[in-house]
């Protein structure tokens, strides 16, 4: 996860914390440029591996990232005590916590945790319509959030 600016997009996604407007997560996107070079799948684990318990499929969401130059399995829910989106990386033993204020209208912030590991950064979520959403990633860098990328993601099919 210490390459989490580069690729790794944590999609928040958790059936005790829904979106606005019946906006969805679920489904397959295409992100960043008009290409769309990035693809994400977000939908329930499959229980087709069995080192996957099936309790995990009613709390967790299952994200796959493709990239020209990577893929990723992640498994993200939000632990409504903490205030946090949890990221797991399924195929290396790293997590990411990130704290939330909630949706404000139609947006929403994902702050993580300073590691040494990874830098204090933060990922801002704005839904643009049912069919798209913006994700800004900024990083914390004297004392104020400077932008480093952003991407705009296309649904391309529900799941």
């Amino acid at each position: 996860m210490a390459g989490i600016a580069g690729a790794q997009t944590i999609v928040p996604v958790d059936a005790r914390f829904p979106p606005p407007d019946g906006f969805s997560f679920q489904g397959s996107w295409k992100c960043g440029d008009p290409a769309g070079r990035e693809t994400l799948k977000v939908g329930k684990p499959s229980s087709g591996n069995s080192w996957r318990p099936r309790s995990l499929a009613s709390t967790w969401t299952e994200i796959r990232e493709t990239d020209q130059d990577m893929a990723g399995n992640y498994f993200v829910a939000y632990d409504r005590d903490k205030h946090q989106f949890i990221m797991i990386d399924a195929d290396d033993p790293a997590y990411a916590a990130y704290s939330t204020d909630g949706w404000r209208d139609r947006e929403l912030t994902l702050t993580s945790e300073e590691t040494q590991r990874m830098q204090r950064h933060r990922l801002v979520y704005k839904i643009e319509s049912r069919y798209q959403f913006t994700v800004i990633f900024a990083v914390w860098e004297s004392a104020a959030w400077v932008t480093s990328s952003s991407s705009t993601c296309h649904k391309v099919s529900e799941r």
